[in-house]
């Protein structure tokens, strides 16, 4: 009897390994091929990944065309970031697994800075930005008054000059009177002044332009006499510079000669600090001969 139960386990063993082996012969242990276009592409970081599936076909022995199914597995950066690897993959329906692979171009996707700044910083910086700009409106409004005081001294000291070279006009004009009259009685007299015209003396009016005036407009000089241009200039006004500056920047034009006998004519006119040029005072320098 026991032989018989033994017997019989043995003969069913048998039959279930035939059967197992028989359906793993028959079973599907192929996976599908995947088949990746080689034509170049790149890929931006955050971008629809249907574009890197283009192209891309996947057959199966059993289940045909199973293209639809292929699903990125991974995208792995590559080469200092500036590549990355797509890695393909697709089951058939036994469950067999196939994956393949491409390298692409690869741009990272682009990151804004991160702001340090927080709320109290931007507030302080907006307090602070709003004194400096009142420090600046107030330097300004100081600025200002002081070039209206300067201004304001200004015209003030040019009326003064003004009132002054009109009390004194006359008694200049007397002098060179008397410096003509006396030059003329005078053999060994080596420079004479002649007393200009009404017309000569230009107003003293304190404007954009300086204005300057010449005591004479005529000089007589004995040969190899002295002759001192600014000898002869009565004065000059400006609205901004002092006379002081305007003598400085007197001009004189023309050419003279006092160790030769002639007459020369001569062009005064002074400059401001601002480039303005003043009225043309024509003079005339005689060079007489030496007795």
């Amino acid at each position: 009897m026991k032989i018989k139960i033994t017997a019989g386990l043995v003969i069913i063993t048998v039959i279930l390994s035939v059967l197992c082996l028989s359906t793993y012969m028959m079973s599907d242990r192929i996976a599908p091929e995947i088949t990746v276009p080689s034509a170049d592409i790149t890929y931006e970081e955050g971008t629809d990944k249907a574009k890197l599936l283009e192209g891309v076909e996947a057959i199966d022995d059993i289940d045909g065309d199973i293209s639809e199914q292929v699903r990125i597995y991974d995208i792995s950066v590559v080469e200092n970031g500036e590549r990355a690897m797509i890695t393909y993959a697709v089951y058939d329906d036994s469950y067999n697994l196939a994956k393949a692979y491409k390298v692409v171009d690869y741009v990272p996707a682009y990151v804004p800075p991160v702001e340090e700044e927080t709320e109290d910083v931007e507030e302080t910086e907006s307090e602070t930005t709003e004194e400096a700009k009142k420090e600046e409106a107030k330097a300004e409004t100081t600025e200002e008054a002081k070039k209206e005081e300067a201004k304001a001294e200004t015209t003030e000291e040019a009326k003064k000059e003004e009132t002054k070279a009109e009390t004194t006009e006359e008694a200049k004009k007397e002098e060179a009177k008397t410096e003509t009259t006396e030059g003329s009685k005078k053999d060994d007299e080596t420079t004479e002044a002649v007393a200009p015209d009404e017309d000569d003396y230009p107003a003293l009016v304190v404007g954009e332009k300086p204005v300057m005036r010449l005591r004479t407009n005529v000089i007589r000089v004995t040969e190899r006499g002295s002759f001192d241009p600014l000898d002869y200039v009565d004065t000059a006004i400006d609205d901004e510079d002092t006379v002081e500056y305007l003598f400085s920047a007197m001009q004189l034009e023309g050419d003279y000669d006092t160790t030769k006998p002639g007459e020369y004519q001569l062009t005064y006119y002074c400059m401001d600090s601002d480039g303005h040029k003043s009225n043309m005072c024509e003079f005339t320098l005689i060079v007489t001969e030496r007795k």
